[in-house]
């Protein structure tokens, strides 16, 4: 969660929007994501300054839609390298907002904020 998020689940807890319990489950979250397939770095943001980047060489594409799904929900960018031209088509129906690169391979995404204004931080080039 990045300091944007949470100064907005503050402000909804001083508002009345968010009760003291939910806010204090939303707000400790975990820093890592086990997903059997795949461990994914949360916090990666927060300490480095940019956020996790998926290699996705190897992965199924039901192992990309986990990782994607829960970066999204998490409200991260994602970014995936080594995306196969086979996997983005596979992928592509699911993340529609999904941008690929066949040159370079990546895929990128980045999911809106709650005020509909796109995620601070962590800006790629692609």
């Amino acid at each position: 969660m990045n300091s944007r998020q949470l100064e907005q689940l503050a402000r909804r807890l001083l508002d009345g929007g968010l009760e003291l319990d939910e806010f204090l489950s939303l707000a400790a979250r975990p820093a890592t994501a086990d997903l059997a397939e795949a461990q994914i770095d949360l916090d990666r943001r927060r300490r480095c300054g940019y956020p996790e980047v998926v290699f996705a060489e190897g992965k199924t594409v039901a192992t990309l839609e986990k990782i994607f799904e829960r970066l999204i929900a998490e409200g991260q960018d994602v970014l995936a390298t080594r995306v196969s031209a086979t996997q983005a088509a596979a992928l592509s129906p699911t993340f529609p907002q999904a941008r690929y690169n066949p040159i370079g391979r990546t895929i990128r995404m980045v999911p809106a904020a709650g005020d509909g204004q796109p995620s601070d931080g962590g800006h790629v080039a692609i």
